[in-house]
C-alpha cells in the first residue's frame, strides 16, 4: 500500500485543495442536486460531496485550482440556500 502511494505521488497524483462549507436550508435530495449541479460547473472542480444531515458541502478542487469566497456565496444563495460557514482545507 506504501508502495502505491509513493508511485501516485512521484507520478503526479496530488491530491488538491478542500472547501467545506456549512450551509443551512439543506432538507431534501433534490434540493441538493440543484447546488451540486451548480457547483461541479465551476472550473477546476473535482468533486461534490453533500451531506444533508450535517449540512455540509465539501467541494474538491483539482491540483492547482482556486475558489473565490463571494463565488461561492452568490452560488448557494441564488440556490435558495444560507453559507453559515466556510473552511479551506490544503494538502
Amino acid at each position: 500500500m506504501r508502495r502505491l502511494l509513493v508511485a501516485l505521488l512521484i507520478a503526479g497524483f496530488c491530491f488538491g485543495t478542500e472547501i467545506v462549507m456549512r450551509v443551512d436550508g439543506l432538507a431534501c435530495a433534490f434540493c441538493a442536486y440543484g447546488l451540486e449541479k451548480k457547483l461541479k460547473k465551476l472550473e477546476g472542480v473535482e468533486s461534490v460531496d453533500i451531506s444533508l444531515n450535517r449540512g455540509l458541502v465539501r467541494i474538491k478542487l483539482k491540483e492547482g485550482y482556486t475558489l473565490e469566497e463571494e463565488k461561492l456565496r452568490k452560488i448557494v444563495k441564488e440556490s435558495g440556500f444560507v453559507l453559515r460557514r466556510i473552511e479551506v482545507r490544503r494538502p
